[in-house]
């Protein structure tokens, strides 16, 4: 039995509660995992986040040579006229002129900065182009001067990935003319003389390096959309005798005990959902990736390390055009234009064959789901796992396996970071507003201006965590205001954010109208925003006063219940609770949209018990205000130094 203790009831349909424990739901139930980020475990490519990466590799791996295992490498950037020119001309950035000529000047600026020689490294790279002022770049953007912070932080998702274009060729792969090769571009580019013309004056049999290659053909290459440039790259290629390296996990290892807690809790409910004792049967999802071959061994190998039998998941983008457009044959270079690196197919052969496979008989993919008892996402953007999911707006043959599976109870959906966030969409209640799926945006930024369209999906994500709108990397970002904003302007009444090296644990059980249960798990928190109490006074600049909001950590749980449309909270058995206040001041924070300080100031004025808080923007014009005061169905509450809180209720206020 658990024991309740009623804080107070009814507050616009809300019912409040406290509860000290909660009973684990009993099977079948839908269950959900939305990692907030940084979930991030000991392997080759990630020895920071080792205890003692050395002793692993000299016992675990004595058997591998160095070459067979993958550990990162210094890149250069590099700062050549030619270079250049791939990022520019990139489809990302030519189909925004403005932020072309910021990218263009910023990236001349660094030139001239090197003399044209590389950069050392991308982190180098990245420290130059944060250094970058605005006067150094000389383009405005809606009113707004853009400067290098500008262009790392606030571009898209693959004008960013673009950049790569700029990390200097490996020489592995090499390019010759040969009269065969001359035929098939002529049937390729049959009306491109000035292409084939410019082929033409390569000397035959003889082998060019990828930058040479390109500078000898000149305008001719440049011209093209970097789908052709792709099929040229493909056409003139040499395939090396080529094995890749292999990223290595070592999950025991890793540093953060509570990243491997919460993906053997995936595992874990895998395992509920197979209604078995074995190993569970978990599909690895990376299709968040720009590159999904990528990153695909580091999540294989964590969940084989955690219980489980793992299949790569060969689903993205690439994929879902192919099969949808008929055009496997061109599925490789597909690929190649979306992860914005040619040749992937030779770098990752193994992983290239499986999504070749998969593409020419798509039937094996709908097998995989209907074997699996888990399908977990990676991170990186939301929207390339829609785009991957999702076909002209409705569900995919993968997606309605996926959904059909899910909703029986049989398959547990998972994903950190970009795999949580996509998560989102449909309706809390049926006459309640999509949940829409965040894609973007500054907390500055939507406060001042609003939410734009291009930096959300009104239409939600997957739709398969109905309850708000989500977001993660959360508190570490002070997307607070963000998810305020957002869910507040598209008319849905909660937000959920979820911190970094945590994740919301939802299981809803298949009974109608059941209560559907979320709790807390990994190393910091859950925010939740009910606009249900709110009220607005302006839209832009955003002014809005008396939104609810609460904070859960590990053991705390939210509870939904859709029959009377209300909820309960509950704090960790071991917590320390407190109501009303003992000091009567306030504290501040004057740079309150920045990293973690809202989850500070708020931690702080729990703990300390102070009547309320303060936090200011440090922009200006306008400048934000955010009041956050108690009221009488506040609760503190502190377990391991960090509190929780429920009913702190928050104002923004323009000044």
């Amino acid at each position: 039995m658990k024991t309740r203790f009623n804080l107070s009831t009814l507050t616009a349909g809300i019912a409040l509660t406290l509860s000290l424990g909660c009973q684990a739901e009993s099977a079948p139930a839908k269950q959900l995992f939305l990692g907030g980020g940084h979930l991030v475990v000991c392997s080759s490519m990630t020895q920071a986040e080792c205890a003692d990466w050395d002793s692993y590799r000299q016992s675990a791996l004595a058997n591998l040579t160095d070459a067979e295992i993958r550990t990162p490498t210094e890149e250069p950037v590099a700062t050549s006229d030619a270079y250049i020119q791939r990022v520019i001309n990139a489809a990302p950035w030519a189909a925004d002129p403005q932020m072309q000529q910021a990218i263009s000047n910023a990236l001349h600026a660094l030139q001239q900065q090197y003399d044209s020689q590389p950069i050392p490294s991308w982190d180098d790279f990245k420290a130059a182009m944060l250094a970058l002022t605005a006067s150094d770049i000389n383009v405005t953007v809606n009113g707004t001067p853009i400067d290098g912070e500008y262009l790392w932080y606030d571009a898209s998702s693959d004008q960013w990935d673009a950049l790569s274009y700029l990390k200097k060729d490996d020489g592995l792969i090499t390019y010759t003319r040969t009269a065969s090769r001359d035929n098939a571009a002529t049937d390729t580019f049959a009306g491109n003389t000035g292409l084939l013309d410019a082929l033409a004056t390569l000397p035959e049999n003889t082998s060019f390096t990828y930058i040479d290659f390109i500078t000898a053909i000149g305008s001719a290459y440049n011209d093209l959309s970097i789908e052709d440039q792709f099929r040229v790259l493909r056409l003139y290629r040499n395939v090396p005798q080529y094995t890749r390296p292999v990223e290595y996990v070592a999950l025991n290892d890793s540093l953060s005990s509570d990243s491997v807690t919460a993906y053997n809790t995936f595992v874990e409910m895998a395992k509920a959902a197979s209604g078995e004792h074995g190993q569970p049967h978990i599909l690895v999802m990376t299709s968040s990736s720009n590159n999904n071959y990528d990153v695909a061994d580091y999540y294989v190998q964590l969940f084989e390390q955690a219980g489980a039998t793992v299949t790569w998941f060969p689903v993205d983008r690439a994929y879902r055009q192919s099969v949808d457009q008929n055009q496997c044959d061109d599925l490789q270079l597909t690929h190649d234009v979306l992860a914005g690196k040619p040749h992937q197919d030779i770098y990752f052969a193994d992983y290239a064959s499986q999504a070749q496979a998969a593409c020419d008989n798509p039937e094996t993919v709908l097998s995989m789901i209907q074997s699996a008892d888990g399908l977990f996402i990676n991170g990186g953007s939301q929207l390339r796992t829609l785009e991957s999911l999702i076909s002209n707006g409705t569900d995919s043959p993968e997606m309605a396996a996926i959904r059909s599976r899910f909703e029986q109870g049989a398959l547990v959906i998972g994903g950190t970071s970009a795999g949580a966030a996509v998560q989102g969409g449909g309706r809390l209640t049926p006459n309640d507003a999509i949940n829409p799926m965040i894609d973007g945006g500054t907390a500055y930024d939507v406060l001042a201006s609003g939410y734009p369209a291009h930096l959300m999906n009104a239409a939600g994500g997957l739709g398969v965590f109905n309850w708000g709108v989500t977001d993660t990397h959360f508190s570490e970002r002070a997307r607070q205001t963000r998810l305020i904003k957002l869910a507040h302007q598209q008319g849905v009444r909660f937000g959920f954010g979820v911190d970094e090296t945590t994740a919301l644990i939802v299981s809803q059980p298949l009974t109608p109208d059941a209560p559907v249960s979320m709790s807390v798990v990994g190393q910091n928190g859950v925010y939740i925003a009910d606009n249900a109490t709110a009220s607005l006074v302006q839209e832009t600049p955003f002014w809005i006063s008396d939104i609810t909001t609460h904070y859960l950590n590990a053991g705390d749980t939210f509870i939904w219940y859709p029959a009377t449309e209300t909820y309960s909270l509950s704090f960790n058995p071991g917590a320390a609770l407190y109501t009303g206040y003992k000091k009567n001041r306030t504290i501040t924070d004057n740079d309150i949209l920045y990293q973690d300080h809202y989850r500070a100031l708020l931690d702080d004025m729990i703990q300390t018990q102070v009547k309320s808080a303060v936090g200011y923007s440090y922009e200006y014009n306008p400048e934000f205000i955010l009041d956050f005061e108690r009221s009488s169905n506040t609760v503190g509450a502190v377990y391991n130094g960090k509190a929780s809180y429920q009913s702190v209720m928050t104002s923004i206020t323009p000044q």
